[in-house]
């Protein structure tokens, strides 16, 4: 009935005139009750379809942090367990460099909120798996569809940062404020030092860094998180070192990192305004002879290009988990990310029966870079030699 309803009926001329053959069916006094009564049924139809949406409201499911999940965690690593949870839910995790991504948790929820399961997460973990200072416990903070697992200072003063940072970037002019209100996804490969990720983010949006060598080096697992605001994403990489970005430009199209201690977050009507250096501490503490401020030290008050300081390999140290990744592709992105270049003696690896495309898996916290390369080639039963800024697997 509904399809004969709707279906298109052909019009046919007649000499009162043009007139719908429907119509013209129909006893002439019936015609007025025809059409209120189809005008009736398809405003019910309507509102059927649509529902409250024809009165301009619509209907929301829960929002990301408060969809209900269930857990069954038993003896799972932490890093493993909430990247798979949240991203089941479309989300993405940042799992801060303090964190051991590999202690094992036990959790057993059913149809909880996830907010609420992640803090519940959070409390059961021992304040000892968060390295470099052991009286911190783990924390968690959302950032939109992103959810931030750090020391729980740092996820606590998380959001009033990111407050803070957009109500300067409202003072920009707008050009440039653009720049870090757009919205992209956050995609790292495996084993992405960080300053290579805070370089892309910038140059990819119109900005440049400043003494961003002076982060420590570091190595990352894959990280995939969604649309975030560029401001976001920065704020996101840095504050894994106690850091977040100033601008050192009056229009904050270039950049510098500084430490958290420099910014006054309490108070948001500060003296700051773009292009101010008033990080001092942070600027001092890394050896910058101008104090923070580019003009200083630097007579024609250009900023240099910026360059990387060559960091000794003995002091370089290594967090990471690696699963069922080919030996040979491993060790030429680690050779790569430690700066040195990698020599494969072919013939002394064929003749020992040694393949390098071996799948392995290991998990290292705070290794040195022999111990990396030892991880990587022991299971295959190649050995290796570090000489000078050369590394030699045979």
């Amino acid at each position: 009935m509904r399809k004969e309803l709707f279906r298109t009926h052909a019009l046919q001329p007649s000499r009162q005139g043009i007139r719908p053959r429907l119509l013209s069916l129909l006893p002439s006094s019936r015609i007025v009750t025809f059409i209120l009564l189809a005008f009736s049924t398809l405003s019910g139809f309507g509102q059927t379809l649509w529902g409250p949406a024809l009165q301009g409201q619509t209907r929301q499911g829960p929002t990301f942090r408060e969809r209900p999940v269930s857990v069954h965690w038993s003896e799972v690593p932490l890093r493993d367990a909430v990247v798979r949870l949240v991203e089941s839910q479309k989300g993405g995790v940042l799992l801060d460099r303090r964190v051991d991504p590999g202690i094992l948790v036990d959790l057993d929820v059913e149809r909880e909120p996830l907010e609420s399961l992640l803090q519940r997460l959070v409390v059961s973990l021992e304040s000892g798996n968060v390295s470099n200072n052991d009286a911190l416990k783990p924390g968690v903070c959302f950032v939109g569809d992103t959810v931030y697992i750090g020391p729980e200072t740092a996820a606590r003063q998380l959001e009033s940062l990111l407050t803070f940072q957009r109500k300067r970037i409202e003072s920009l002019p707008e050009k440039t404020g653009k720049k870090y209100l757009r919205r992209t996804p956050l995609r790292l490969p495996m084993l992405t030092d960080p300053r290579d990720a805070l370089g892309r983010v910038a140059k990819s949006s119109g900005l440049s860094w400043e003494r961003l060598e002076t982060l420590p080096h570091d190595l990352w697992d894959r990280t995939d998180l969604p649309a975030l605001a560029v401001y976001e994403q920065l704020t996101l990489l840095l504050i894994g070192f106690d850091r977040t970005f100033d601008f050192v430009s009056k229009d904050g199209s270039r950049i510098a990192p500084v430490s958290l201690d420099a910014f006054a977050l309490e108070s948001v009507a500060t003296d700051r305004q773009p292009g101010s250096r008033d990080a001092g501490p942070a600027e001092t503490k890394s050896g910058d002879p101008s104090g923070g401020n580019p003009s200083k030290g630097n007579p024609s008050g250009t900023s240099k290009p910026e360059t990387r300081l060559p960091i000794p390999l003995e002091k370089i140290r290594f967090t990471l988990t690696i699963k069922d990744q080919p030996a040979r592709g491993l060790l030429e992105t680690l050779a790569d990310r430690a700066g040195l270049e990698l020599e494969i003696d072919e013939a002394a690896l064929e003749k020992r029966g040694v393949s390098l495309e071996q799948r392995i898996s290991f998990e290292l916290k705070n290794a040195t870079a022999a111990d990396l390369f030892r991880a990587t080639t022991k299971p295959v039963g190649a050995v290796f030699r570090i000489q000078g800024r050369k590394l030699i697997v045979k």
